[in-house]
């Protein structure tokens, strides 16, 4: 059975203090400068326009060998629906081998935050994506999932909000975009999985 990826979230809630990392400028993909930070990383088609600025940063702090191992964007509700794009990457040098860390983009203030230190990846649940498959951003993943029954969902469920949206490749489930559609009061839900190369959904739950 699929898990939900908010399951996930609760490992990075348990990390210590935040630790806030200098902003970048975003480097368009065909622009390199001699103090561009210099990698063999796919920029995907489908990455966001902060991924750059947040690849550069990480690999900074943590060496070149960093690799996104989890994404995902939510909005709460107890800050206006504000966006808040996380992203989980393997520990390079900030911690040991098999260590991940969790870096977040406050789109209010354009801050990359590093939140808590390197913490453990049981049973390697988490693992590097394959960047260039990644093909659909957010907002596309969006448009797949109420093509593909979302909207129908907040047609029949007044008030419902999609708060979260995920893209993982967990232990042996497909590499895919995970949106959750959620009913006001919380007792109806429906998770919409989707290809992040193709577009086609893959599942519904």
């Amino acid at each position: 059975m699929k898990k939900l990826f908010l399951s996930f979230v609760i490992i990075f809630i348990s990390a210590g203090c935040s630790k806030s990392i200098p902003a970048q400028n975003p480097v368009p993909a065909a622009v390199q400068t001699n103090n561009d930070i210099q990698t063999s990383q796919v920029i995907p088609k489908g990455a966001e326009s902060n991924y750059r600025d947040i690849l550069n940063a990480v690999m900074a702090k943590c060496g070149n060998n960093v690799e996104l191992a989890y994404y995902f964007t939510l909005k709460s509700a107890d800050t206006n629906n504000q966006q808040t794009d996380s992203y989980t990457f393997t520990a390079g040098n900030c911690g040991s081998a098999g260590q991940i860390i969790n870096i977040l983009y406050k789109f209010d203030t354009q801050q990359i935050i590093m939140d808590g230190d390197a913490m453990d990846n049981p049973n390697n649940i988490l693992r590097p994506l394959p960047l260039a498959d990644w093909n659909l951003n957010y907002s596309q993943a969006i448009k797949a999932a109420l093509d593909n029954g979302g909207q129908t969902f907040l047609n029949n469920n007044p008030g419902s909000t999609i708060p979260i949206a995920g893209l993982a490749y967990k232990q042996n489930l497909p590499f895919e975009w995970q949106v959750e559609f959620k009913s006001a009061d919380g007792s109806k839900k429906l998770n919409i999985f989707i290809d992040p190369k193709t577009g086609n959904v893959i599942s519904q739950q």
